[in-house]
C-alpha cells in the first residue's frame, strides 16, 4: 500500500537535505571533500531506498511499517482499530491499540482532504483485515 506522490516527495526532500549539507561541509573544511563524496553517496543511496520502499505490509502476525527511519510490527491481537491520524494538513494510518496508545504508522501520508483520501482507503482495507484475522 503505497502512496506514490508522497513517498517522492520525501526522498526528493531528503535528498535536498543531505545535498544542503554536504555543500556546507564542503565549503567549511574543502579537506573533506574526497572522503565526504563516498560517504555521502553511500547516504545517498541508503535514503533514497529507504525512502521508495516505505510501505505498509500485512501478515499473518500483524502489520508491518516500513518508514524512512524505522521499522514497526503492530499486531494483531493488541489492534483494537485502525483509524485515520491527523494533523493540520498531513494524515497517516493508526492503530488504536486496546490499552488507549495510538501507534502512527510508518511509511504512508497524505494530504488531509474532505473526500475519502487513500489514506482512508487504506484505513479501510486494514480494518477488514483485522475483522478477517479476529
Amino acid at each position: 500500500m503505497r502512496i506514490w506522490w508522497t513517498w517522492g516527495l520525501n526522498v526528493l526532500l531528503v535528498q535536498m537535505g543531505v545535498a544542503l549539507v554536504i555543500g556546507g561541509l564542503a565549503e567549511w573544511r574543502p579537506s573533506f571533500l574526497n572522503v565526504l563524496y563516498w560517504v555521502s553517496g553511500v547516504a545517498w543511496v541508503v535514503l533514497t531506498w529507504r525512502g521508495l520502499a516505505r510501505r505498509l505490509r500485512v501478515t499473518t502476525s500483524g502489520v508491518r511499517s516500513h518508514g524512512l527511519w524505522r521499522t514497526r510490527l503492530v499486531r494483531w491481537d493488541d489492534v483494537a482499530l485502525f483509524v485515520s491520524s491527523a494533523d493540520p494538513r498531513w494524515e497517516s494510518p493508526a492503530a488504536e491499540l486496546f490499552n488507549g496508545r495510538l501507534v502512527i504508522l510508518d511509511g504512508i501520508r497524505g494530504l488531509c482532504s474532505d473526500e475519502e483520501s487513500p489514506v482512508d482507503k487504506i484505513v479501510i482495507r486494514l480494518n477488514a483485515e483485522l475483522n478477517k484475522t479476529s
